[in-house]
């Protein structure tokens, strides 16, 4: 039962990794999979929340996504994602969004028009 936690926490941190690579190379994709895996950070959250033990290591692994995510975000005039806590990852679409999440996050009110 215990490997299974750890395989989930191995997924989760897989493919937060790949997000933010994602990102940087300018997220393609709708807002419903940006929001997708923004739940993915989200998860990863939980897992440090709630004390479980995670690694100095991966600690450090999620830190560094975390500020290469962070340089990529453009503000957004209301979260992304509006579960509880907010969290400053729901604060932002990459700056470099291709033209589906541009779209939507225009027509949904997220970003004014530019």
């Amino acid at each position: 039962m215990m490997e299974n936690k750890w395989e989930d926490f191995n997924r989760l941190l897989i493919g937060y990794r790949c997000f933010v690579g994602n990102v940087e190379r300018g997220y393609t994709l709708c807002i419903s999979e940006y929001i997708n895996d923004l739940n993915t950070r989200d998860l990863l959250e939980e897992y440090r929340e709630e004390g479980k033990a995670i690694s100095d290591e991966d600690n450090e692994t999620i830190a560094d996504l975390d500020v290469r995510l962070q340089r990529m975000l453009r503000a957004t005039l209301r979260p992304v994602w509006s579960i509880e806590p907010i969290q400053w990852w729901h604060r932002g679409l990459p700056f470099n969004a291709g033209d589906e999440l541009r779209n939507d996050a225009t027509s949904l009110g997220y970003w004014e028009k530019d």
